[in-house]
């Protein structure tokens, strides 16, 4: 599933190629969306795109006269932009078709796309729940920590609790692993057991390892401590292992970068969980 930072930069490629445009058609095969279009009809021909922009990981469109759309990835699903004349071979995973004037946009496998009159966010319940956007500047620091230690959360293990997107929007699983390694907490400590400092220190990490990720494409790491191991790559006659771009996403097995201890991961959160990966000398219980 696309994190925050990488809808983001969906959102913003879509703004680009459809923003001032009009919708000349509009193609779908989601039942939801049929069902709209036919209480509608000729509802959608002729709006304005006005904006495209991510929240979270949403990715919400705004056209004239009040009208939205709002789509959201899941684990599969994606936006393809095409030049208006071209010539689309057929997907079978195709789900929405968007036509301008200017371009074509596609949404592939998806299967979440809302259509809605007025206020989305008072009409869509997830968007109505949802937290502080871990890529927005300035981050909501302060309804993070509501969120964060609400009661219903008091006694749940930290990791999965991340990744509530009432908590932080658009935080994912490779933020809840790098996140919780920098500052140093085990990915199964309670939530109420956590000190006033890791708090603060998660407040400030989740927003500064998003815009690490949205402006150098998915690395959380610091820009010092890259160069430093792409020079070590070179000099052993090698090259950064792009793997090493996460503090510790998907590094088991690999030393961690403050002791040097080996990183390990286990599945966290109900049923059988998610996969986090930490340091068992630095996030100690």
């Amino acid at each position: 599933m696309s994190e925050g930072p990488e809808v983001r930069r969906i959102a913003a490629t879509l703004h680009d190629g459809l923003a001032g445009s009009h919708l000349m058609q509009f193609e779908t095969q989601l039942k939801k969306a049929k069902g709209w279009l036919a209480d509608h009809p000729d509802a959608l021909t002729g709006r304005e795109f006005q904006r495209v922009f991510a929240v979270g990981k949403n990715i919400l469109f705004e056209l004239s006269d009040e009208l939205w759309f709002r789509s959201h990835p899941l684990m599969w699903g994606k936006w393809l932009l095409y030049p208006a004349e071209a010539t689309i071979p057929h997907d079978p995973h195709e789900r929405v078709h968007l036509y301008t004037e200017r371009a074509q946009a596609l949404f592939i496998r998806g299967q979440v796309f809302d259509i809605v009159l007025g206020d989305p966010f008072s009409q869509i319940p997830t968007l109505a729940q949802i937290g502080p956007d871990i890529c927005e500047q300035p981050f909501d620091n302060a309804l993070f920590r509501e969120r964060l230690l609400s009661p219903a959360n008091l006694d749940q293990e930290v990791a999965p609790v991340l990744l509530l997107q009432e908590v932080a929007a658009g935080l994912g699983n490779y933020f809840k692993s790098d996140v919780l390694n920098v500052c140093r907490i085990n990915p199964r400590r309670k939530v109420r057991d956590l000190t006033a400092a890791e708090v603060e220190c998660l407040a400030a990490e989740i927003p500064a390892q998003a815009q690490r990720s949205l402006t150098n494409r998915g690395f959380t790491i610091p820009q010092a401590l890259y160069e430093q191991l792409a020079t070590q790559a070179q000099e052993r006659g090698g090259s950064f292992n792009y793997r090493d771009r996460h503090w510790a996403f998907r590094r088991s097995g690999q030393p961690c970068f403050n002791c040097g201890t080996t990183l390990r991961q286990a599945r966290t959160g109900p049923q059988e969980g998610r996969l986090t990966y930490f340091c068992p000398n630095c996030q100690a219980v």
